[in-house]
């Protein structure tokens, strides 16, 4: 979109005062916040005092990236949460909330509630010992989040509670009967037990300086009220605001903007209609309350829908049609793209056809080309395909089916990753090294998923047990003594077992001496268990899927680690068995590219696809039955603010919103699917109310409502025979012994396979393998060998180069390794700490934030305890080394602060990231200082806490010419100069710029490498880096 159409124009145009802006989907909301962001510039607005806040990380990026692309790096984007959290810390004497406070993330909170059931004392009649507690708990943390986001502690509610049991006690017999009044006595028993793990949780907060997500926000409002002169300090900083996705605000939120907003010039956007998170804390009164708090506020709306096609739009106005006109703000939704496409409301027999009908029309759709956006005729990809169901486990159906038939899906959202196979392994290595005497039970699975057979396990459990008869949970079972002694049993496969044993061993000795980080850092990226190195031998989905869930649980370890520094491995172990009945939420780290999507409509709002399927529209599965909480907010607490209890009306509305949002994500192709039965029901499920009541069969202009699909029986339920299990087991088995280096087992797997392939090609001849000879394949002539073919058809691709940004700390690792780099940069493959990272971390942030806009010099004592703020410690191995790299900090901190004294230039910005497209990429950095000297022109520094270079390199130096460039494209022309800035030695290496050796370098030394990197060629170069490298226990290539 290049041209703004007369509404967003008007929006855009729009100067001062508050405003309230209705934007239906695909209006372009994002586009027109922008460019009257960028209005706002040309009316000579200072872009520094514009801010933008969003809802998501994923918004703020999109909105920075398209502000920067415009050549605005000035304007603050920020998330609700990211904004009150720099607030906080920033004043983390008035707030209570420094860096060093630890965030606690909800699956952690839900696993302290469940490790400390017996401290909450909790009445059995009300919350049953037998229940399942982890959905108990579930609800509960959601209620503490709505609790804190309507700003109410468990101390208010306690009082609360006590009053309301007061006026319980004085119900005479009759009165207890009445309905309003049952509802009190329930509300109050329920939440008095309830306020147990509340006052708790908050009390540990006190105690451990732990906050989570709703903290922030909380805090940040209490701050602002509780001192007046921080919040108007906050609101001379920013003359003007613009929320995004206003429609998900919830009390807390609205409250932040209008205490910060109080000059008026406020723009909120947002769509009632797509209000669903409503369980969340979202407020419809919102719309209501901007207009009465910020007076003289106009009410504008976006209605062109410029994503989905004119059949599109007008099915989602048939929904719209059916809430309440009193319960949503009136917009004239339209859409200019006319397509001769209808949406599809298909009736399937059986939910067996449903799933046959889905996967037979994504096959069909791969076959065929439409037009884009921008206005090609391209071919449909994987990508450009969602399935949205109401809830996660309806899509696992999907997802089976179209792997079946190798179509690379997706499954978005909340999963237990302890059921995947890869963590499932990594557990087995957890649980064995923390007693290998006592874990017979997990040996036998270990002893399996290698590929030791099932006589020679049965041999070493039988032996086992003669040794030990009565074992009790916990004690020596014999099984790894067993093992041990492989050598004396009357099996086969010894050295395997022999090198099983030796790893647990090594594992073991590792343990002893190491972090539980440090741990599983160990055995996820070694060859100890081979696991990440595995997963990266082949770039195929699974595999992609396996480094994502390897890395959520080193993510998890970290967390865990930070919350509890002092728990022992066995406490770890204790938490992972509780967190195993706490789903997880990968989205933010699945970002597979093209694949098929399968989510919820939930998940799936705020994107797009050119071809949706809405699933299971039928009987109770969508809208689904009527629900009710059973700790919620009680509508006397929030006085009036907003209902947190939802009466069935509302609920049947937000089905309908959900209903419009699923719509509303398609572009071109839209199929919405409700089929008659499920499984073996004989009963047909009626057709569900979201669509009886639009009725879609008498709209045969805009809905095609094709006769009934009736299940053919192609779909392949189980496409593997066993063979094929075998063979694939075999091959999995054969690839992690390489990994692992154990080659005598890899041999034993190769043989193994041979047979399987003998058998294959003589299984009529000789079906019991008596003439296969295994010294055959061990006798290879290796010049008869065709090893050019490709074998793995074309992979997935690793990024998208539209979005693809690079630093000189990124093309530097490519020109060292390439494989290295995928590693890094694309594949995100955590590394363990680093202590000179660390340290230079924690010098560039207190540079940073002793650093005002005004460039002030901050004193010694303010550098020196904001440096103690900042300091990062987690990787030094104790207390000395920390000890010693701290007073380093501090004598970089003098050098720092006696340049500072003598340094005539004027400061103009500090860390300021700066990026421009170059070569079919965007290049991008973080100038460490920019200034100008007495004829205004711009020079920087870059700060270096590691040992100097020469002079000859530094005039080499690509991230001095990187800036320069970046430089000039900020600010209209090349600095002068570029300084490197070495403090622990106090020396410094100043290159004059040239304009055209900056150039040359970029075309010369930089242009070749991005070359390579877009053409995806990520082969590694082994040699000496790999004795420094970060990645060397999982490389398959190092030297």
């Amino acid at each position: 979109m290049t041209t703004p159409n007369k509404e967003q124009k008007d929006v855009i145009d729009h100067k001062d005062g508050p405003l309230l802006v209705i934007a239906g989907p695909g209006s372009g909301k994002t586009y027109t916040i922008v460019e009257r962001v960028q209005k706002l510039v040309q009316q000579g607005v200072d872009a520094k005092k514009i801010l933008c806040i969003t809802f998501t990380e994923k918004a703020t990026e999109v909105m920075a990236n398209r502000l920067e692309k415009l050549g605005n790096a000035e304007t603050t984007v920020s998330t609700f949460h990211k904004f009150c959290q720099d607030a906080c810390t920033d004043n983390f004497i008035q707030s209570g909330l420094s860096d060093k406070t630890k965030l606690m993330k909800e699956r952690s909170l839900q696993v302290w509630c469940l490790k400390n059931t017996d401290r909450f004392n909790l009445d059995p009649d009300v919350i049953d010992p037998g229940t399942d507690l982890p959905k108990v708990y579930r609800g509960m943390v959601q209620a503490i989040s709505n609790f804190k986001e309507s700003l109410i502690t468990s101390d208010q509610l306690q009082k609360w509670l006590e009053q309301k049991q007061k006026e319980i006690d004085k119900f005479t017999d009759k009165e207890k009967k009445e309905n309003k009044n049952k509802e009190l006595i329930e509300y109050v028993r329920n939440h008095r037990e309830f306020n147990k793990v509340y006052a708790k949780y908050e009390e540990l907060q006190q105690k451990t300086q732990i906050f989570d997500f709703d903290d922030m926000l909380s805090k940040a409002i209490r701050l602002f009220k509780k001192n007046p002169t921080i919040l108007t300090d906050y609101q001379d900083k920013y003359d003007y605001i613009l929320v995004d996705e206003f429609q998900d605000n919830n009390f807390s939120q609205y409250e932040l903007v209008r205490l910060l907003g109080q000059h008026g010039n406020v723009m909120v956007v947002g769509d009632d209609d797509q209000l669903i998170m409503r369980f969340q804390g979202a407020r419809q009164e919102n719309f209501d309350a901007f207009l009465n708090d910020f007076s003289g506020a106009k009410e504008k709306r976006l209605g062109e829908n410029h994503r989905s096609t004119e059949n599109i739009v007008e099915v989602s106005k048939l929904v719209l049609d059916n809430i309440n006109k009193n319960h949503r703000r009136t917009k004239n939704l339209s859409s200019s793209k006319k397509s001769k496409d209808k949406v599809q409301v298909i009736r399937t027999d059986t939910d067996a056809g449903e799933v046959e009908f889905v996967v037979g029309k994504i096959q069909e759709i791969l076959k065929k080309k439409f037009k884009n956006r921008d206005g090609k005729n391209v071919n449909f990809q994987y990508s450009d395909i969602a399935i949205l169901t109401r809830n996660r486990e309806f899509g696992g159906k999907f997802v089976r089916a179209l792997n079946t038939y190798n179509v690379p899906t997706t499954h978005v959202g909340d999963l237990n990753i302890f059921e995947t196979s890869i963590i499932t392994e990594l557990m087995l290595y957890l649980r064995i090294i923390n007693s290998p005497s006592s874990t017979g039970m997990y040996l036998d699975k270990l002893l399996a998923s290698a590929g030791i057979d099932d006589p020679n396990i049965s041999t070493i459990n039988h032996v086992a047990l003669k040794e030990k008869r009565h074992v009790y949970e916990g004690q020596a079972d014999a099984v790894f003594e067993v093992m041990k002694k492989a050598d004396s049993l009357d099996i086969t496969q010894k050295s395997e077992i022999k090198s099983i044993v030796k790893t647990i061993e090594s594992a073991v000795k590792f343990a002893a001496k190491s972090s539980v980080l440090d741990l599983v850092y160990h055995l996820i990226f070694s060859d100890t268990t081979g696991l990440m190195k595995r997963s990266l031998q082949v770039n195929n989905l699974e595999n992609r899927l396996n480094v994502i869930l390897l890395n959520k649980f080193y993510e998890i370890t970290e967390e865990f680690q930070n919350l509890n520094p002092d728990d022992t491995y066995q406490q770890f172990l204790n938490h992972l068995t509780l967190l195993r009945s706490i789903k997880i939420d990968v989205e933010e780290t699945l970002d597979i590219e093209n694949t098929v999507h399968v989510m919820t409509m939930h998940k799936a709002k705020g994107k797009e696809y050119p071809v949706v399927f809405i699933a299971d529209v039928a009987g109770s599965k969508f809208p689904t039955p009527h629900r009710t909480s059973t700790f919620f907010v009680h509508d006397e607490l929030t006085k009036g603010k907003t209902s947190l209890t939802f009466s069935e009306e509302t609920q049947d509305e937000d089905e309908r919103r959900l209903f419009y949002v699923a719509i509303t994500r398609a572009e071109n192709l839209l199929y919405i699917i409700a089929p008659k039965r499920y499984s073996d029901n004989k009963r047909d499920k009626p057709l569900s109310t979201l669509l009886s009541e639009i009725e879609f069969d008498k709209k045969p202009k805009i809905i095609d409502v094709p006769k009934e699909y009736k299940y053919k029986g192609t779909l392949q339920s189980n496409p593997k025979e066993p063979l094929d299990k075998i063979k694939d087991e075999t091959q999995k088995q054969a690839v992690n012994s390489i990994n692992t280096m154990q080659l005598d087992v890899a041999l034993a797997r190769v043989v193994e396979l041979a047979r399987v392939q003998y058998f294959e090609q003589n299984q009529k001849t000789d079906p019991e393998c008596k003439n296969f000879d295994p010294k055959k394949i061990l006798s290879v002539n290796i010049s008869n060998l065709n090893l050019s073919q490709p074998l793995s058809g074309t992979p997935l691709p690793l990024f998208n180069p539209k979005k693809l940004t690079l630093s000189k700390s990124s093309l530097e690792t490519y020109k060292k390794c390439p494989y290295m780099f995928q590693l890094s940069k694309l594949m995100r493959i955590p590394t363990s700490g680093n202590v000179f990272t660390d340290l230079g971390s924690s010098v560039h942030k207190m540079i940073q934030e002793t650093v005002d806009k005004t460039g002030s010099i901050p004193t010694k004592k303010e550098a020196l305890k904001k440096l103690g703020e900042k300091w990062i410690f987690k990787s030094y191995s104790n207390k000395r080394q920390e000890t010693s790299f701290l007073e380093n900090a501090k004598k970089m901190t003098d050098v720092y602060l006696k340049w500072r004294k003598t340094n005539k230039n004027t400061f103009v910005a500090s860390e300021k990231h700066l990026e421009f497209a170059y070569g079919g990429i965007t290049l991008n950095g973080k100038i460490d200082w920019i200034e100008q000297d007495a004829n205004g022109e711009y020079e920087i520094v870059d700060f270096k806490t590691g040992g100097k270079i020469s002079q000859n390199k530094a005039d080499e130096d690509w991230q001095i010419h990187i800036y320069a460039k970046l430089i000039e494209k900020e600010y209209g022309k090349l600095p002068t100069k570029a300084t490197l800035y070495f403090l622990a030695e106090d020396v410094k290496r100043t290159v004059i710029i040239d304009k055209k050796k900056a150039q040359d370098i970029l075309d010369n030394e930089l242009k070749p490498l991005i070359d390579e990197v877009l053409k995806g060629n990520f082969t590694a170069t082994p040699g000496a880096p790999c004795y420094r490298c970060d990645y060397k226990e999982i490389c398959s290539f190092k030297v």
